[in-house]
This record gives structure tokens, C-alpha cells and sequence, in this order.
């Protein structure tokens, strides 16, 4: 048995009607296991995380967190995990961001806390392929110390937004976007705001058979329980699902000039993609 990774928002012949490039979110992204194995650049990273079972650390990092008990809180996106905690004010938001940074564990790591009114959010990686098993523990007790605070988690609020960026692999100019954004790297392929304020921006490796030599679209990740809800938001607002085949793990939304998004309820909500060798 070997893994083969969710094809996330790729692009399908209706997608093609729609304007620019249709597929898009993480680099684990393939059709067939081979590709990713064999696939050179910075999809290379990807290939040396497999075990001999077939399966990446990675992976199987991730899903150790969404099957683990005493989550709740905790919603699992393209960013890694991620909770917003709602208080009664500013200042018992800020008390409980003091409280949660003097946690063992997060000094020097990637964790993000950021208060916006009476609520915080978390996030403890920045990078779903940076997930360990020590951070189960760690939310956990985040979570513990929200309640014991009055602090109340609602998944629902939890999102990123994601700019994905798609060229051709000899014309992926990832240095310019660093540099004109004033970003830094977390993996080879991505680009993230230092002050965490800003969408993350990936690069994505444009297949050759594809007829586009550049193109740009944006990655909305959600939970598993608002995916949908957003999805008929986007149409009743006029969008058009363009590709809703993959659902309820992610769509393929355009607007009335093309302009294409994908809602995304991966990892959070993937289904198993597994195939025999």
C-alpha cells in the first residue's frame, strides 16, 4: 500500500473555461504517487520525507494530530493547526496570550498568537508540514488553560487565506516574491509574512502539457463543519462552482470574470486517498 496525496484543487476541463490557471494549495499536490516521487525541484522536499513504508512523516504527523482526542479546539489547515478563542475584551484576550506564550514548548518555534478584539487565534506551526507529535500535547493544553481562563473556542471562525502563484518550472521566480514582498521562506516552495499579518504565498510548478506559462489564483482554508456554508455563500453571492467534484474535501469557485478560488477543507476534512502499488 502506498500513499498517494489528495489532488487539491487541480484543474479539470471546466475548470479550463474560467479564465487563469485552476489548481492550486500545497505542494504535496499530484495526480499519482510516481509523480510526487519522482518529481524534481522543490517538489523533491516531499520525496525524501517518505518512510520505507510509503508513507512521509509529514503525513502521517498530521493525521496523528486529527485523529487525536481532546482536540476539539483545533482545526487542522494548509497553515497547520489553528484555534480562535473568543473572550469578553481586549485585555482578557491579551491575558490569555501571555498565559499561552509562557508554555513550555514555544519559545523559538513558529507558533503565531494574534489578538484582533475580544478574540485570539493560534496558530501552531504556520506550516502544515511542520507539525510534530509534541504539538498534540501543546494544544491540549493551550486549550486546558483557555478554559480555565472563561475563554471560549469556536472552530467555525478559523481560516487562511493563501496566494498561490503558478509558473512554468523554469520561469518560478520565488526570490522576486520574497523579496518585493519583504517575506520570508519556510519551505522551499513558500513565502510568509515575518509579522504574520499577510496571506502566505506558495509557488506552484505549472505542469508542461499545460497551455499557460503563468497564472495566479487564492486558497481559502476552512474546517471541515464551514466549508460548505462558505461554498453556498460564494454562489449566492454570484460565484460559480467550477469543479465541485472533490467535495466535501475542496471546491473550485470563480467569480463572473473567471477569477478563480479554491475553498479548501484539507487536511481538516480530507477523505482517504490510498492506492495499491
Amino acid at each position: 500500500m502506498l500513499f498517494k496525496a489528495p489532488s487539491v484543487c487541480s484543474s479539470t476541463d471546466r475548470a479550463s473555461d474560467y479564465g487563469s490557471e485552476g489548481w492550486g494549495f500545497e505542494s504535496l499536490q499530484a495526480h499519482v504517487t510516481q509523480f510526487l516521487l519522482t518529481r524534481t525541484g522543490f517538489f523533491s522536499r516531499l520525496a525524501e520525507t517518505f518512510r520505507y513504508s510509503g508513507v512521509s512523516v509529514s503525513e502521517a504527523h498530521w493525521k496523528e494530530f486529527l485523529q487525536a482526542d481532546g482536540l476539539e479546539d483545533w482545526v487542522v489547515l494548509h497553515g497547520g493547526p489553528s484555534a480562535v478563542f473568543l473572550t469578553s475584551s481586549l485585555a482578557d484576550a491579551a491575558e490569555l496570550a501571555r498565559a499561552v506564550a509562557q508554555l513550555p514548548g514555544l519559545e523559538d518555534s513558529n507558533t503565531q498568537l494574534s489578538i484582533v478584539s475580544k478574540r485570539l487565534t493560534v496558530r501552531l506551526t504556520r506550516e502544515i508540514w511542520k507539525i510534530e507529535p509534541d504539538h498534540i500535547t501543546l494544544a491540549r493544553e493551550i486549550s486546558k488553560l483557555a478554559r480555565s481562563l472563561g475563554a471560549v473556542s469556536d472552530p467555525n471562525q478559523v481560516q487562511e487565506v493563501q496566494f498561490a502563484i503558478a509558473a512554468k518550472a523554469d520561469a518560478i521566480d520565488l526570490g522576486f516574491w520574497r523579496a518585493v514582498l519583504g517575506y520570508d521562506p519556510m519551505l522551499e516552495d513558500n513565502a510568509i509574512d515575518p509579522l504574520g499579518v499577510s496571506s502566505t504565498v506558495w509557488m506552484q510548478d505549472i505542469e508542461e502539457g499545460k497551455a499557460l506559462r503563468h497564472a495566479m489564483h487564492i486558497d481559502v482554508s476552512l474546517s471541515k463543519e464551514s466549508a460548505q456554508a462558505r461554498v453556498d455563500a460564494a454562489v449566492k453571492a454570484g460565484g460559480v462552482v467550477v469543479d465541485g467534484s472533490h467535495a466535501p474535501s475542496w471546491w473550485i469557485l470563480a467569480d463572473r470574470s473567471g477569477n478563480k478560488v479554491c475553498v479548501v477543507a484539507w487536511p481538516d476534512g480530507a477523505k482517504a486517498d490510498k492506492s495499491e502499488d
